[in-house]
C-alpha cells in the first residue's frame, strides 16, 4: 500500500472541512497569506474594518468569528459549485526528482490536483476523471497548510 504524501492527506482533510461545514478547521488549516487574503476579500465585500484588524490580530469575538468564517466556507463551495464537493479526489503532488516529503524544507510548495470521477474514458478526460483545480500547498514547521484554492470553473449555459 503506497503512503499518501502528507501535503495529500492535508488538501484531503481540507476538502472534508469545507464539505462538513467546519469552519473552525478550515481557518486552522489556511496559511497565513491564505487567511489575510480571506479577510482582505471580505473587507471588500463589506466586513467592518475593525472586524477585520481584530481577525487578523486573533482577538475577534465568537461570534463575528462564526460570521466571517461560515462566510468563507460559503464562498469556497461556490468556488466548487461546477462539481459535486462529496466527489473531488485529490491526487500526489509532483516532486523533483527523488525528493521525498521528508526532504522538503519550510516554504515548499506544491500543488495536488483535484478531480471527480467521470464515466468517460481516461483519452477523453486527460486522466482518470475531470480535473477540477488545484490546492495550493506550502510547508510550514507545523504541517502543509492551504495557501491558495483554485477551482476549475464550468460555465452553465
Amino acid at each position: 500500500m503506497t503512503v499518501a504524501h502528507p501535503a495529500t492527506e492535508s488538501a484531503r482533510s481540507f476538502l472534508d472541512a469545507v464539505l462538513w461545514g467546519k469552519h473552525l478547521e478550515v481557518w486552522a488549516m489556511l496559511s497565513p497569506a491564505a487567511r489575510s487574503v480571506g479577510i482582505a476579500l471580505a473587507e471588500r465585500k463589506g466586513l467592518d474594518a475593525v472586524v477585520a484588524a481584530r481577525a487578523r490580530a486573533g482577538t475577534w469575538t465568537d461570534a463575528e468569528a462564526n460570521e466571517l468564517l461560515t462566510d468563507l466556507v460559503r464562498g469556497l463551495r461556490t468556488d466548487l459549485a461546477a462539481v459535486e464537493l462529496a466527489e473531488i479526489t485529490v491526487g500526489e503532488p509532483l516532486l523533483d526528482g527523488d525528493q521525498s516529503a521528508d526532504d522538503e524544507p519550510v516554504g515548499t510548495r506544491v500543488k495536488v490536483p483535484m478531480s471527480v470521477p467521470s464515466l468517460l474514458p481516461p483519452e477523453l478526460t486527460g486522466g482518470e476523471g475531470w480535473a477540477a483545480g488545484t490546492i495550493d500547498m506550502v510547508r510550514a514547521p507545523a504541517g502543509w497548510f492551504v495557501d491558495r484554492l483554485d477551482a476549475r470553473r464550468v460555465l452553465h449555459q
